[in-house]
This record gives structure tokens, sequence and C-alpha cells, in this order.
């Protein structure tokens, strides 16, 4: 059971997912069924315990199921926001809605257009971080991809073409993709020893904070003139600030015990 639990890749949001998911089939016995039924609204306390409740089971049985307490921890620890990652959410809560309102196409191939701009963030995310890798050098591989996806997002409302539309969410996922290997390896380029290990939590905690304000802030811009756009440009704009912190930083590396 352990190894099942440990195969998920725990640092990045999918994996903590997919930790989650195992965690409840093998915790709380569930079918597959019922797992992909669940919600948060299903998971309450009662006489001081974690259940999940109002469980609509096999052959439309109503049923209440204790969660351990470690079942519960796996499914707190995927709803905490990674660094930074608001304005991902923000990238994949409206890029569909945003194709869609662009054309009349089915929302099947609206779910494979916005395919494309994750392929394109991949094969970013390989080839700055071999670059990065080869040059030795952090700020600018981290920075020039935050300032190229900034512009994309704040393009995004001056075209009413679906393709020019998903071209700009192209680069807005490729710059949101590039910038991550290079900005992972500044904190051990810059730090050694438990001065690392401080300045990676640091950074954790900050970008927690972030992912908690950011995407309300982008719903609050969202609801005003301009609509999703607005609030697209204010996630742009935290990419042009990102840029210009990790330009700030200094040139040498200074190791730090």
């Amino acid at each position: 059971m352990q190894a099942l639990l440990n195969a998920p890749d725990i640092t990045t949001k999918k994996g903590l997912r997919d930790r989650a998911i195992i965690a409840v089939l093998l915790g709380c016995g569930l079918r597959r069924s019922e797992v992909a039924a669940l919600t948060l609204k299903h998971i309450q306390q009662r006489d001081g315990r974690w259940c999940i409740v109002d469980l609509v089971g096999k052959h439309g049985r109503v049923r209440t199921v204790p969660m351990p307490t470690w079942v519960k921890v796996a499914i707190d620890t995927c709803g905490r926001v990674p660094p930074a990652w608001w304005t991902a959410y923000a990238i994949s809560f409206w890029m569909p809605q945003a194709v869609k309102s662009l054309s009349d196409y089915s929302n099947t191939v609206v779910g494979l257009l916005v395919m494309i701009p994750y392929i394109a963030g991949l094969a970013t995310t390989l080839l700055v971080s071999r670059s990065s890798d080869r040059r030795l050098e952090r700020r600018y591989h981290a920075a020039i991809p935050l300032i190229g996806g900034g512009i994309a997002l704040t393009l995004l409302g001056t075209t009413s073409s679906p393709w020019l539309s998903i071209t700009l969410w192209c680069l807005a996922t490729m710059g949101n993709c590039g910038f991550w290997g290079p900005f992972w390896s500044l904190p051990s380029d810059s730090l050694a020893g438990s001065a690392a290990a401080a300045g990676i939590a640091l950074i954790t905690a900050v970008g927690s904070l972030g992912g908690f304000v950011g995407p309300p802030i982008v719903g609050a811009a969202a609801s005003g003139p301009g609509g999703i756009y607005r609030g697209l440009a204010v996630a742009g704009v935290s990419f042009f600030v990102s840029a210009v912190l990790a330009v700030l930083l200094p040139k040498k590396a200074i190791k730090s015990s």
C-alpha cells in the first residue's frame, strides 16, 4: 500500500492530486465511480471524526464512510497551491471559456484546441531548462519567458480571432512553463545547507499566500469593464513583476551555509 502512495510525483500538482485519489481509494474503500462523484461537500466532521457523508454507492444506497486522518492529510495537501501557480490557474480556468466565447466550436473541439498550448509549454520547459543548464545562467532564462507570457496575456483582449487567440495562449503557457526550471534552480545556486532549505521554505510560504489571494484578484478584475480579459491582463502584470525581480537577483551566486 505504501508503494502505491509513494508512486505519484508529489512535487507536482497532478502528483498531489493522484496521491489524494489513491489515499481515498485505499483508506476509505471507495469504488472508482464513487471517487469520481466525490466533492468537498461530502467530507464533513461527525462526532469529532472526519467522514464521507451522503455517499451514493451501488444500487443507489446512501452511506457514511469514516475517513482516516492520513487520508484527510493527503486531501488537504492536494489543496495547497505551490509557489506562483495562481497565474497558471488563471490560464487553466479561463482559457477554455475565452476560446469558446470567440467561436461556435463544440466543447470537444474547444477541448482539443486548448491542448495545443500545453504541448507548446511542455516543449518550452525542456528547451529552456536545457539551455539554462548548458549556459549555467538562471536569471534571464527565468525572466524572458515571463516577459513573453505577460505580453501574450495582456494582448488577449485585442483579438476576436480564435486562432490568433490560441497563438497568444500558446505564448502565455510557454512563458509560464519555461519559467519553472530556472526558477527552482536559483535557491540551490545561491544558498547552501540549511540556508537553502530555509530559502525554499520561504518561497513556498510566500507562493502559497499568492495562490490564496491571486485568483480572487483576477476574478474581481474580470467582473469590471473588459471582462475576463481585464483579469488576464492583471495576471500578465504579475509576470512582468516576477521578471523584474528575477533580473534584480545577484549575477554571481553567493553560497551560504
